[in-house]
């Protein structure tokens, strides 16, 4: 198993990992170019993906992170931002959210340290945004 920076080549395998693909096409066509998105592959196959960028006030912030439905609670996400965490020591600390409603990611965000920071309403209606982060230091 592998993680490394995605290209173009792999749009078509993450776009079939992602049921909103095409509503984030802008979105994936634009940080593939910037080497902000990151597959894990095992096997010749992507099986996840996340996006890093630094576009909260110039800090590193985990954008999103997606597993292919099959290969889910095995690790492969917390695998991902490990490998998110490492890039952003430099910063100190990796930011992130998700909606309230999401609760294997707000276990797997607290299972590996983060904290919760705040709460945004109104950006998905009748689920609140959970903003998270997590402190990081050499050696964590």
């Amino acid at each position: 198993m592998k993680i490394r920076r995605a290209t173009a080549q792999d749009s078509g395998a993450i776009k079939a990992i992602d049921p909103l693909a095409g509503s984030r096409k802008d979105l994936l066509r634009h940080a593939i170019r910037e080497r902000g998105v990151f597959v894990l592959i095992d096997r010749d196959r992507l099986l996840a993906f996340a996006i890093l960028r630094r576009i909260f006030f110039e800090r590193y912030f985990l954008e999103l992170l997606l597993v292919h439905p099959d290969h889910r609670r095995q690790g492969l996400g917390s695998r991902l931002i490990g490998r998110m965490e490492e890039i952003a020591k430099v910063k100190g600390e990796l930011w992130t959210s998700t909606n309230e409603s999401n609760r294997p990611m707000r276990r797997l965000l607290v299972s590996r340290g983060y904290r919760r920071a705040g709460k945004i309403i109104g950006l998905d209606h009748g689920d609140p945004e959970i903003f998270f982060v997590r402190p990081l230091a050499s050696g964590t």
